[in-house]
């Protein structure tokens, strides 16, 4: 999978773009470098062709098939709703249909929000585990005002916010 930091799919993509145009209409030493820079960005975000409109099948290798399937699945989701998603349990594999743009968008939506649900999944496991006392001496477990702020306002958002039903999350 495409590792994307800190950078939106449309920069890449308008980056692609504007690569390409030089590689195939720049002078002659322009094309040269634009060639070895698309075949680099290419390479990079594991693409043959950087085709805007038309889809083709995209696998996402998982690193497990529970929590960070149903954030990949949100994400793509999120960037293209009309997709079918179908998996591979034993391989930890998700499939679908995606433009390149739409494959960079799910690339960079996972690459930031997993790693932001991990750090969430945490507080909120010092919270259950404060709020029942499991296994906690007095003074033992210091919790920071921030880490208690971000917990309850992390709270207030799930009671505000209406969940959809997903059949590939019910697995």
């Amino acid at each position: 999978m495409a590792k994307i930091k800190n950078n939106d799919s449309k920069r890449i993509k308008d980056l692609i773009k504007k690569v390409r145009v030089l590689a195939e209409r720049g002078e002659k030493n322009e094309r040269d470098v634009a060639k070895v820079k698309l075949a680099e960005l290419m390479e990079k975000y594991q693409l043959t062709k950087f085709e805007e409109s038309k889809s083709k099948k995209r696998s996402f290798k998982l690193i497990d098939f529970c929590d960070c399937k149903t954030i990949m699945v949100h994400c793509i989701l999120d960037t293209n709703a009309t997709t079918t998603i179908d998996g591979s349990l034993q391989k930890k594999e998700l499939y679908c249909n995606l433009t390149d743009e739409e494959y960079v968008n799910v690339c960079e939506k996972f690459n930031h929000y997993y790693p932001e649900f991990v750090n969430q999944r945490e507080a909120f496991m010092k919270a259950f585990i404060l709020t029942n006392d499991l296994g906690i001496v007095d003074g033992e477990c210091e919790t920071q005002e921030e880490d208690i702020n971000n917990i309850k306002n992390m709270m207030q958002n799930v009671r505000a916010t209406n969940y959809k039903s997903n059949k590939l999350l019910q697995e």
